[in-house]
């Protein structure tokens, strides 16, 4: 019902969610389950650091919506614990499947084919198919290249791409060869052919 909530023209309204609640930097998100649309609270004058990685009944006033109607932004005016998250998925899924299909929850087991300081990148056996699984600036990355890792949880799209969210868990299940692709030629005028509606992450 959330989404009823973003009129044309845009009204504030009251409104009370429930959530996962995720923490990153300055940015205050809620997944909200069956919405289109992620709760995203606008300068909480409390600490709210007890919430993150929970779910979250937040109540407060709907203001505006940003990010091209990604975000609702809410006034937080209380906001109480809901217990933990704990996804609801069907069968595994390969990460073809994943990518090529709608946002929810799935899961699915690959081998880590790249990390920076936030995320990992998710390849199937065959190196052909990735998802990012985003983790956050305050993830302690304990993998490494190679690992290969269970993945349950929420699928979002961000920037056009499919990625694992960081309410998401994983687990690590033993290890596999990563082998080298070879990059797509992306010189010059090419660069613009890598991105593609809907976005599919390459080696370049």
């Amino acid at each position: 019902q959330v989404d009823e909530v973003v009129t044309d023209p845009f009204k504030v309204q009251y409104i009370t969610v429930t959530g996962a609640l995720s923490i990153d930097g300055n940015y205050i998100n809620l997944k909200i389950d069956g919405a289109t649309i992620t709760g995203s609270i606008a300068y909480p004058s409390e600490d709210l650091s007890a919430f993150n990685g929970r779910n979250a009944k937040v109540t407060g006033f709907a203001l505006y919506t940003s990010g091209s109607g990604k975000y609702l932004n809410i006034m937080l005016t209380k906001i109480e614990d809901a217990g933990e998250i704990t996804p609801v998925v069907g069968d595994e899924k390969t990460i073809a499947e994943i990518v090529s299909g709608e946002v929810g929850d799935y899961k699915t087991t690959g081998v880590v084919v790249a990390l920076n300081a936030q995320s990992f990148l998710l390849s199937d056996e065959a190196q052909a198919n990735y998802i990012l699984c985003f983790r956050g600036s305050t993830w302690v990355c304990d993998l490494a290249v190679g690992d290969k890792v269970t993945v349950e949880g929420s699928v979002t799209t961000y920037g056009g791409a499919k990625q694992f969210d960081k309410t998401a868990t994983y687990a690590k299940s033993g290890t596999a060869t990563v082998k080298e692709p070879t990059p797509v030629d992306a010189t010059g005028s090419k660069l613009d052919s890598v991105a593609s509606d809907p976005f599919v992450v390459k080696y370049i």
